[in-house]
Protein backbone atom coordinates (compact mmCIF):
# COMPACT_ATOMS: atom_id res chain seq x y z
CA UNK A 1 0.00 0.00 0.00
CA UNK A 2 1.09 3.49 -1.14
CA UNK A 3 1.32 6.81 0.96
CA UNK A 4 -0.59 9.26 -1.31
CA UNK A 5 1.52 12.29 -2.17
CA UNK A 6 0.20 15.21 0.79
CA UNK A 7 0.42 17.94 -1.77
CA UNK A 8 -2.00 15.76 -4.09
CA UNK A 9 -4.76 15.74 -0.69
CA UNK A 10 -7.65 18.87 -1.17
CA UNK A 11 -8.11 20.34 2.03
CA UNK A 12 -12.03 21.28 2.42
CA UNK A 13 -11.34 24.73 3.74
CA UNK A 14 -12.41 26.25 6.96
CA UNK A 15 -16.00 26.67 6.58
CA UNK A 16 -16.78 22.89 5.12
CA UNK A 17 -14.66 21.78 7.98
CA UNK A 18 -16.46 23.59 10.64
CA UNK A 19 -20.23 22.43 8.96
CA UNK A 20 -18.94 19.07 8.56
CA UNK A 21 -17.50 18.81 12.42
CA UNK A 22 -21.07 20.41 13.27
CA UNK A 23 -23.04 17.98 11.86
CA UNK A 24 -21.00 15.50 12.98
CA UNK A 25 -21.05 16.25 16.26
CA UNK A 26 -24.87 16.75 16.33
CA UNK A 27 -25.65 13.09 14.35
CA UNK A 28 -23.22 11.75 17.28
CA UNK A 29 -25.16 12.91 20.20
CA UNK A 30 -28.51 11.91 18.30
CA UNK A 31 -31.49 11.67 20.50
CA UNK A 32 -29.91 11.03 23.83
CA UNK A 33 -28.64 14.68 24.85
CA UNK A 34 -32.42 16.24 25.14
CA UNK A 35 -33.66 13.23 27.22
CA UNK A 36 -30.94 14.31 29.78
CA UNK A 37 -30.99 17.60 29.95
CA UNK A 38 -35.04 17.96 29.55
CA UNK A 39 -35.47 15.46 32.48
CA UNK A 40 -39.12 14.43 32.94
CA UNK A 41 -39.44 14.91 37.08
CA UNK A 42 -36.75 16.87 38.83
CA UNK A 43 -33.86 14.69 40.86
CA UNK A 44 -32.91 15.68 44.33
CA UNK A 45 -28.71 16.05 45.33
CA UNK A 46 -26.28 16.70 43.10
CA UNK A 47 -23.56 19.20 43.04
CA UNK A 48 -24.21 22.50 41.32
CA UNK A 49 -20.99 24.31 40.68
CA UNK A 50 -20.70 28.11 38.96
CA UNK A 51 -17.80 29.67 38.41
CA UNK A 52 -17.89 33.44 39.43
CA UNK A 53 -14.84 35.81 39.63
CA UNK A 54 -13.32 38.06 41.77
CA UNK A 55 -13.60 35.80 44.85
CA UNK A 56 -10.87 36.79 47.05
CA UNK A 57 -8.97 35.36 50.85
CA UNK A 58 -10.50 38.48 52.30
CA UNK A 59 -13.95 38.26 51.34
CA UNK A 60 -15.87 38.95 54.30
CA UNK A 61 -19.89 37.61 54.82
CA UNK A 62 -20.80 41.12 56.26
CA UNK A 63 -23.14 42.87 53.88
CA UNK A 64 -21.77 46.04 54.66
CA UNK A 65 -18.19 45.28 53.05
CA UNK A 66 -19.86 43.28 49.74
CA UNK A 67 -18.31 44.76 46.43
CA UNK A 68 -16.97 41.90 44.54
CA UNK A 69 -18.84 40.00 41.93
CA UNK A 70 -18.50 37.10 43.56
CA UNK A 71 -19.62 37.91 47.42
CA UNK A 72 -22.84 39.69 45.95
CA UNK A 73 -23.86 36.01 43.93
CA UNK A 74 -23.32 34.34 47.51
CA UNK A 75 -24.80 37.52 49.48
CA UNK A 76 -28.27 36.73 47.09
CA UNK A 77 -27.80 33.27 47.87
CA UNK A 78 -27.68 32.94 51.72
CA UNK A 79 -30.14 36.25 52.31
CA UNK A 80 -33.27 37.58 51.75
CA UNK A 81 -34.03 41.50 50.89
CA UNK A 82 -37.23 43.40 51.54
CA UNK A 83 -37.36 44.59 47.67
CA UNK A 84 -35.42 43.18 44.77
CA UNK A 85 -35.69 43.53 40.84
CA UNK A 86 -37.20 41.68 38.57
CA UNK A 87 -36.67 41.10 35.16
CA UNK A 88 -38.18 44.37 33.85
CA UNK A 89 -35.68 46.62 36.29
CA UNK A 90 -39.02 46.94 38.73
CA UNK A 91 -38.78 46.88 42.26
CA UNK A 92 -41.21 44.29 43.85
CA UNK A 93 -41.46 42.77 46.67
CA UNK A 94 -39.20 39.99 48.78
CA UNK A 95 -39.49 39.85 52.50
CA UNK A 96 -41.97 42.68 52.27
CA UNK A 97 -45.66 42.21 51.53
CA UNK A 98 -46.23 45.66 50.44
CA UNK A 99 -45.06 49.09 50.96
CA UNK A 100 -46.10 53.22 51.79
CA UNK A 101 -44.28 56.25 51.74
CA UNK A 102 -44.20 59.60 52.27
CA UNK A 103 -43.42 62.00 49.22
CA UNK A 104 -40.15 62.90 50.13
CA UNK A 105 -39.26 58.77 50.55
CA UNK A 106 -38.43 60.08 55.05
CA UNK A 107 -41.02 57.59 56.08
CA UNK A 108 -41.80 54.00 55.07
CA UNK A 109 -44.50 51.76 56.39
CA UNK A 110 -43.80 48.00 55.22
CA UNK A 111 -45.94 44.99 55.65
CA UNK A 112 -43.66 42.39 55.86
CA UNK A 113 -44.35 38.86 54.92
CA UNK A 114 -45.78 36.05 57.29
CA UNK A 115 -44.08 32.65 58.50
CA UNK A 116 -40.21 33.70 57.36
CA UNK A 117 -38.35 32.06 59.75
CA UNK A 118 -33.95 32.76 59.93
CA UNK A 119 -31.78 29.97 59.95
CA UNK A 120 -32.24 29.16 63.59
CA UNK A 121 -36.11 29.34 63.96
CA UNK A 122 -36.41 32.73 64.53
CA UNK A 123 -39.46 35.07 62.94
CA UNK A 124 -38.80 37.89 60.93
CA UNK A 125 -40.01 40.78 62.77
CA UNK A 126 -39.89 44.92 62.69
CA UNK A 127 -36.95 44.60 64.86
CA UNK A 128 -34.78 42.49 62.55
CA UNK A 129 -35.89 45.16 59.74
CA UNK A 130 -34.46 47.97 61.94
CA UNK A 131 -31.39 46.72 63.34
CA UNK A 132 -30.23 45.71 59.57
CA UNK A 133 -31.24 49.33 58.59
CA UNK A 134 -29.57 50.34 61.28
CA UNK A 135 -26.65 48.69 60.88
CA UNK A 136 -25.97 50.00 57.50
CA UNK A 137 -26.32 53.36 59.12
CA UNK A 138 -24.56 53.35 62.00
CA UNK A 139 -21.64 55.62 62.25
CA UNK A 140 -18.93 53.01 62.08
CA UNK A 141 -20.25 51.13 59.52
CA UNK A 142 -17.51 49.88 56.45
CA UNK A 143 -21.37 50.12 54.35
CA UNK A 144 -21.57 51.60 51.17
CA UNK A 145 -24.97 52.42 51.28
CA UNK A 146 -24.72 54.13 54.54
Amino acid sequence: MSTPDPSSLKHPGRRKFLLTSAAFAAASLGNSWPDRAFAASPRKGGTFRVGIANGSTTDLLDPATTVSEFMIHLNCSIRNNLFELNSKNECIEELAESREHDLGFARWKLKLRKGVEFHNGKTLDANDVVASINYHRGEKSKSAVK
